[in-house]
């Protein structure tokens, strides 16, 4: 089930959110900078690149993130976290769960790929 899909079933059982204004900010600029190790890359086949997509929802007084590991292939779902925070956990348990369903042997030279703009 692909990140879209996911997000009409929930709408359609009754967890519909009412889109307002964010003025909160939700991330700390970092001086890190890391490569794009898929800049000009040609993906041609599943599992040789996992992207991770974090979104957030507002339930009243409470701020609850939700982390995504999408197969930019595919654009499947492969994994994913709802916590409380931003930490890394978050972002290693949905990976967790993504690798469950991959074999060995496509995990050597598969990506994971970070990418704030959402598309590789």
């Amino acid at each position: 089930m692909g990140r879209d899909k996911f997000c009409d079933v929930f709408m359609n059982l009754g967890y519909g959110i009412r889109r307002i204004k964010n003025y909160r900010r939700t991330t700390t600029p970092t001086h890190l900078n890391y490569p794009n190790l898929i800049e000009g890359m040609r993906v041609h086949a599943p599992y040789q690149v996992l992207q991770s997509d974090i979104t957030y929802f507002d339930l009243g007084t409470e701020l609850y993130y939700i982390v995504f590991i999408i197969d930019v292939y595919t654009k499947e779902v492969l994994g994913y976290s709802v916590g409380d925070n931003m930490r890394k956990e978050a972002n290693i348990k949905a990976m967790k769960m993504a690798l469950k369903g991959i074999a060995p042997e496509q995990r050597e030279k598969m990506i994971h790929h970070y990418n704030s703009t959402k598309e590789p």
